[in-house]
This record gives structure tokens, sequence and C-alpha cells, in this order.
């Protein structure tokens, strides 16, 4: 047997080969970590990878997508601002990438309290997708490869009993140990298989495959075999994650269609601005006064008007969603516009955001226009817009059907519950949008990478970080329907704020291996001049004047009788930025405040420093993007000498502080009652995220707990006490049992007496009685006293 034919035999025998495989295997270059898609998802997880030194090979069907945009042009928005702002915080680049492509710049919310304020940029779609496709190119250990994956290989794993699995210590350094893994894996992957036969051998596989597993675009009565944007879809992998036992879920989403800007009459348009004020979605541009940033480009505000909705109406016949074409399910905070009028009759117009494409074409993208009805009526429905009568299409819109996992076989640190190695990330894992997949994309690379090291995985909770309720959400309760993140779905937002995303989760970063030095330093820096200037407004008190008095009479707020502190004056709603600079100049100015790094850790790079570009891609984009800052293995280390320092701001005077430092200050003066009522509600929550449940508990020989939730749980098989009381169908008196079972086992851990029955009182005036059964487990029963 040649050493080819010895190959074909071993690959047929595992499990994810395709039946109808015609190509040839042949042995292909082994990796750490393979990588399955390179948009949003597969760009961090292969940083992520690269900063602790493995080898990852990011495969993608075409790499002059990577990191494409096939949907709306923009990066962030209502809670999505939040979680780039997480991930930038973390050491992930979406944010960077967004900074140096971004033409607008706008704070959503702004108005509204510090909790749901959201940044929001429009991108220039191209540039950003030269820019991140350049970086990975220039990342060490990372090894971009154009083909498709048609199988994910693996073997059968000897299960292992719960109590053989030695104890895990928790993320971020608590003391409590995690329990083992919920249930013993059954595969084990062993490599990837492309199309063309190519077989590459790795230790872990991240699947970021996008919208593109078994993908088809509807446009009316036609349905084309396609991924976004006319590209190749993925034809095999579904069926190789199928033969693993995986269930698959069908989902649905849609974009509109895109017109030219000449055929566009913007006097009748409403003008969109940007924000005045420049601020940036990376803290490391926030401090860098060599970040320039592009010329911009508005958006622009149409509606939708009665005949617009007429037009719809008789043309639902002949839309796929309601023709029953479609069988996926849709994104339900992202309707189409057929969508739109049949759900609410009543609204007279519906609002279509008029966006630029980016500076180097003339195309513009219909926000709110998303619709899958035949390209005739699309055509007719367009110029019933105002400002719109003569436009003309470029792109038609379309839905798009695809494949993607039920999130509930998922572990906390996304890892496949059965299948051990592999890793799902972004839209194949049940959500929609850019920024969640980048921030599944960093978790599972950075938790992928830690496992072939045999460290623990992080797991962020949802006191810490909107991405540990985005994780938490989907493998707790899993998702019908394409997950978007928003502010309401997180408990603790005031405590998850865009504008403290490096101070909760910068250091964490650090710990786990992606922060590099001159990033560290950056946020030392920062974090305690902002210590420094919340001392300073605690403890700076102005005596009574009547210049004070006066400034309080102007912002109808009374004087106060004798002397208060900046801090105490902030707590009035009255007194704001403006308030505290009129306070401030009453106040000898005799402290300056330098935020320093070292010289050789400047963030902004000379073109020169790296490779040699296309003609064609403008340079000064890329000052942000070195790729050894983004890579903390490649980063040069501390200087303590002072005297190699350089500043940011030079000759800074505390009471004026770079933008972004004053107004975090404020939030958390003003807010501070709120902040530590917050912090209360999160010491109960974590209470019960402490108390962890074993991994092999049969819910089943709990019989105080419904049918319903027995199963859940067993699906579901939470981690702890609290991620019990998350799952949809556990009642709070499932969960009153539980808490009792779990005391019982504790205590029975604990000591070496043995009890045949304890009644333990329950809420609700009932007891639980505990017992063990003949295979020595607990059995739970509610009784009524």
């Amino acid at each position: 047997m040649t050493e080819q034919d010895a190959l074909v035999e071993k690959l047929r025998g595992m499990t994810g080969w395709p039946a109808d495989f015609a190509a040839t295997p042949y042995g292909a270059e082994p990796c750490d970590i393979a990588i399955v898609g390179a948009g949003h998802a597969g760009i961090e997880a292969a940083l992520a990878v690269s900063k602790l030194g493995l080898r990852t090979t990011l495969f993608s069907l075409n790499l002059d997508s990577v990191g494409n945009m096939p949907c709306n042009p923009s990066i962030g928005g209502t809670a999505k601002g939040q979680l780039v702002r997480e991930i930038d915080a973390l050491g992930g680049a979406i944010g960077r990438l967004a900074d140096a492509a971004a033409i607008q710049y706008r704070m959503l919310n702004a108005t509204k309290g510090p909790a749901v304020r959201s940044p929001r940029a429009q991108i220039d779609r191209r540039l950003y997708q030269e820019l991140a496709k350049h970086l990975l190119e220039n990342t060490e250990g990372v090894h971009l490869r154009q083909a498709e994956i048609v199988a994910v290989l693996s073997e059968p794993v000897v299960r292992k009993s719960a109590a053989d699995q030695p104890a895990k210590m928790p993320p971020s350094g608590a003391k409590t140990p995690e329990m083992p893994s919920s249930v013993e894996a059954r595969y084990e992957v062993r490599g990837v298989l492309t199309r063309s036969g190519a077989w590459h051998p790795c230790r872990k596989v991240i699947l970021a495959t996008g919208t593109f597993m078994e993908s088809r675009i509807i446009t009316g009565e036609v349905s084309i075999d396609s991924g976004p944007d006319n590209l190749f879809p993925s034809h095999g992998l579904a069926a190789s994650l199928a033969a693993h036992g995986l269930k698959l879920q069908r989902f649905k989403t849609g974009t509109p269609v895109r017109i030219n800007a000449r055929s566009i009459d913007f006097s009748r348009l409403e003008i969109q601005e940007g924000d005045a004020e420049q601020w940036t979605f990376s803290f490391v541009n926030e401090d860098n006064p060599e970040f320039c940033p592009k010329p911009t480009r508005d958006c622009y505000l149409t509606w939708t008007t009665d005949e617009t909705a007429a037009i719809v109406r008789a043309n639902l016949h002949r839309s796929p969603m309601f023709s029953g074409f479609i069988r996926g399910t849709g994104a339900r905070y992202c309707p189409s516009i057929e969508d739109k009028i049949v759900r609410f009759p009543d609204k007279e117009r519906h609002q279509i955001f008029v966006e630029p494409m980016g500076l180097g074409t003339e195309e513009y993208y219909l926000q709110g226009l998303s619709s899958s009805l035949p390209e005739d009526v699309q055509e007719r429905l367009v110029r019933t817009l105002p400002g719109l009568e003569r436009a003309v299409i470029q792109r038609s819109g379309y839905a798009i059907e695809y494949e993607c996992l039920d999130p509930l076989q998922l572990e906390s640190s996304l890892e496949v519950t059965d299948v051990r190695g592999l890793y799902g990330a972004g839209q194949i894992n049940g959500t929609s949008g850019y920024e969640e997949a980048a921030g599944q994309g960093l978790i599972a690379g950075l938790n992928a990478a830690r496992a072939c090291r045999g460290l623990e995985p992080l797991v962020l909770g949802r006191d810490e970080a909107y991405l540990g309720v985005l994780i938490d959400d989907l493998v707790t309760r899993g998702t019908a329907e394409p997950y978007r993140m928003m502010t309401a779905r997180a408990e603790y937002r005031l405590s998850l704020r865009q504008d403290n995303a490096d101070r909760r989760l910068t250091p964490i970063g650090r710990e786990y291996g992606l922060v590099n030095d001159a990033d560290w330093a950056r946020f030392v820096q920062r974090r305690d001049l902002l210590t420094a200037e919340l001392e300073r407004l605690r403890s700076t008190r102005i005596l009574p004047s009547p210049e004070r008095d006066r400034i309080f009479d102007q912002a109808g707020s009374t004087p106060p009788q004798g002397g208060i502190s900046l801090a105490e004056a902030l707590a009035r709603p009255e007194i704001g930025l403006d308030e505290l600079a009129q306070l401030d100049a009453l106040i000898d100015k005799s402290v300056d405040a330098t935020l320093a790094v070292p010289a050789d850790a400047s963030v902004s790079v000379s073109v020169d420093a790296l490779v040699k570009l296309p003609s064609n891609l403008p340079s000064s984009q890329l000052s942000q993007l070195n790729p050894s800052q983004l890579n903390p293995s490649q980063s040069n280390s501390l200087q303590s000498n002072s005297s190699q320092s350089n500043s940011l701001q030079s000759n800074l005077p505390l009471p004026n502080l770079p933008s972004h430092l004053r107004r975090a200050a404020v939030i958390e003066i003003k807010y501070a009652g709120y902040i530590e009522l917050e912090q209360r509600r999160i010491a109960r929550f974590k209470k019960d995220e402490r108390k962890r449940l074993p991994a092999d508990i049969n819910y089943g020989a709990i019989r105080g707990l419904r049918i319903e939730a027995q199963q859940k749980l067993a699906a579901v098989r939470p981690r702890s006490l609290g991620q019990a009381g998350r799952i949809s169908g556990v009642s709070p008196a499932d969960l009153a049992v539980l808490s009792v079972w779990l005391e019982m086992w504790n205590r029975e851990q604990s000591s070496e007496q043995r009890t045949n029955t304890v009644s333990i009182p329950a809420p609700g005036g009932q007891n639980v009685e505990l017992s063990r059964n003949s295979a020595g487990k607990n059995e739970a029963e509610v009784t009524n006293k």
C-alpha cells in the first residue's frame, strides 16, 4: 500500500468524510488551528491565535472578500458599538480597522443616559477590506489560503466519567474551582479537507462560515445557489457537521438595493451629518495626536410613502417571504420592507437612510429597504421615495438563506460540546452582525489557542461585558432566529458602558496575552489620569463667592450655603461639563498631568515600516495598523528610562483633560449612586454564579423538577445555579428545588456523614425531601406542608 493509499484509507475511516468526494486526498501543510472563513469572526480569531504564538491557516472562499461587509457599510450602532469597544479593549482589531476606514462618526443616543450611548461609524467598505487583508498578510503565524473546506474530520474519543476529570480553575482569577466539562465529547477533530483534496491536519478548528453554508439568494421567484454578493456558496461542510450528530438550523437575512449617487436628488433628502467632535472606536486612537480621520461623507434620510405601501401590498403574492418560498427564519429586529408594511399597517411611513458605500464609489446603500421582492417591483418601489424618483439601481436587494448551528450545542468557551477541538464563531452560531461575529471570533480564537496549550478558557460573565451577555444568551437560551445584540439584553448596562470598556477588560486582555506592551502602557496612563481626576474632583472644595454663586444661578441650580466639592457640584443634574470648566477657572491650576508612553512604543508608524503596498491603496490609512502593534509577541519591551519618553499631551492641566477622560469622570460622579446600586445587584448575581453545579447531575432523578425543567437542564448542562436560572423553561420553583439539591450535594462532599432522608424548607410553603437512590445519587421530591 502506498503512502497516499494509506492516507486515503485513514481519512475515509474518519467521521465527517463526504460520501461523494471525488478528488484524491493529499497531505497538505499542518497547522495548530484551522479557521474556516475570513470574515469579521475569522479575522479576530486568527489575530488572537497569533498573539499566543501559534500557527493558523485562515481559509477563505475568495481572498478578495476578506473582511467583507455584504450588508450595511457601517460598524457599531446601539449595543454593537459597545461590542466594538470591548473587542478593542481586549486587543482586537475591528476598532482600529473601523477608525482607519471610517468616513463618518456618530454617537447614537447622545442625549440619553450613558448606559445606552453607542458609537457608530460609516465605513469605506473597500478600504476596510484592503486594510484587513493587509493586516493578516503581515501578521506572523497567520497563513491565508483561498480554498473551500468541505469537511471537518474527526475520530471517536473514549468517554470518561466526570469524576475522572480534574477540577478546573475559573477564568479571571476567581477562587472557586470550575466543574469539569458538562459532557464528555464524542469526537475529537483531526483536521480539515478542501474540495481539491488537500488534507490539513490541525489540533483545533474554528468555524467562522458566516452566511455561506448551503446558502442561496432569493429575489422574487428566482433562487440561486450563492453566497452574499454573488460569491460562491459552501457545499458539503454542513453535511460533514451533521455526520457528527450536530443539529443545524436554517436562518435567513436580507439586504437592500444599492443605487447610483448621480441619480439621487439630495436637495429633497434630510441631511444626517456626523458629530462635530472627533471620537474613535479604538482607545489607542483616542490618545494619539497623529490619528487623522478621513474626509467625511454625509448620510441622508428619506421616507416611504403611501405609494410605496401600495406597491408592496399589491405584490405580496410575488414575495418569497409570503409565498412560502423562503424556509429560513429571519431576523426580528431587521425586517424587510414588505414585512414592515404587513406587520405595521397603521404606520404612515418608514424611514430610509441613504448611506455612502465609500469614498471611491458612487454607490449608496438604502438602509431600511431590505427586500426580496422581484427586481421589477424593486425598481418601482425605490422610485416612490422622495428624492429617489429617478434612482438607478446598481445592485438589487435579495434574501439569503443559510445553515447554522444550534448554539445550545456549544460550551461557554464556544467549543462544540460533542466535538472536542471544534469551535464556532459568528453567524454559524446563530447571530447576526459584524460586531457580534468579531467578538465571538476573538473569544473562540483565544480559547482554541489556550486549549492547545492546556490552559483554561476565558469565559466572560454577564456582569463583565456585552460579550459575556452575548455568549451566555447563546449557550444558555439558544436562539430560534438571528440573534442581535441590544442594550436591553444586558442586565447591568450602566456598568457595561462603552466609555469604560478598557477599564473593565484591558487588564483581562493583558492577563490572557492579547494586549501588547505599548497598548498596556497607554491604558495604565489613562487609568491613572482618570483616578487622579476623580480624586481631585472629590477633594477640591470651592468656598462661597459671588463668582461661584453666579455660575450656579446661571445653571438654574440653587447656590450652596457653604463650601462644596467639585464632585458634589457635578452630582447636581443642572451642573455639567460647561459649569465644571467655569468652576475650575476659579481654582489655581498648579498641577499638570502628562499622558506619556515610551518613544519606541508609539502606535503611529511610518508606511516604510510596513511591506510595500499596492499603489492604489491610501497609505495614510495604515498608520494605526502596524501588525507588530497588534501582536504582543512582536512588540518592543518598555523602557524605564524617563528620558526616552515623549508626550502625547504636554502641559495638560487636570481640569483640561482629554475630552473622553473628562466625560468619563463626569459619568462616574453623576451616576455614582446608580452604579453603586447596580454593583450590589452584581454581587447578588455573582453569589449564584459561584454555586457550581456538578457535571454529571441526573436531572431526571430530581423528582421535584418539572419535566420541562428536567429536559432543558439536561440539554444545556448549566455550569452554575445562576446559569440554570436563565434557561428558558426553568421556573423559580424549579430553581429552588435545584438549589436545595445542590446544598445537600455540597454537604455530602464535605462530610463523611451520610443521611438517608433530609427534609429542608423551600420557598412557597413547601419542603424538599432529599434521599439516596440505589445508584448513590440524590433524589429530591417537593411536598406541601
